[in-house]
């Protein structure tokens, strides 16, 4: 099973790989750092959770490192909701280029759509909901 676990100054070695391969990672204010880890053990992805406690809610969001296998992706996001959504409700804002991707998690009833908001600053940006799980 994939993991998260807090980033620190002590595990933030892929942080810093990423970052020497080129990879931009966004710095979202006030939110909270985890690294994503592999069934396996190894760091493949960043997420930053950005708090909406007026909604008892978590926004993710992820970004997955050069070296994450695109198999490893749905399976490590699939666990990080099911972590995450026994203490929170999950809601999850992405652009039209990711949608085919939550759009797969939604008929596998992981998460379900919730709407869209149209012609935001990014484009128009679609909403998802993770089902708890029991």
């Amino acid at each position: 099973m994939s993991y998260v676990e807090p980033l620190t100054e002590e595990n933030d070695l892929p942080v810093i790989k990423a970052k020497e391969m080129g990879m931009k990672l966004d710095e979202i204010k006030q939110s909270s750092r985890w690294l994503i880890n592999g069934r396996d053990g190894y760091a493949i992805g960043l997420l930053q959770t950005l708090e909406r406690p007026e909604q008892d809610a978590i926004e993710p969001h992820v970004q997955w490192f050069p070296w994450a296998r695109p198999r490893e992706l749905a399976q490590a996001f699939e666990d990080v909701m099911d972590f995450f959504t026994k203490t929170k409700n999950v809601i999850i804002v992405t652009r039209e280029k990711y949608r085919s991707f939550y759009d797969a998690l939604v008929k596998r009833e992981k998460v379900k759509y919730v709407g869209m908001l149209e012609k935001m600053p990014v484009g128009d940006v679609f909403i998802y909901q993770a089902v708890k799980q029991c």
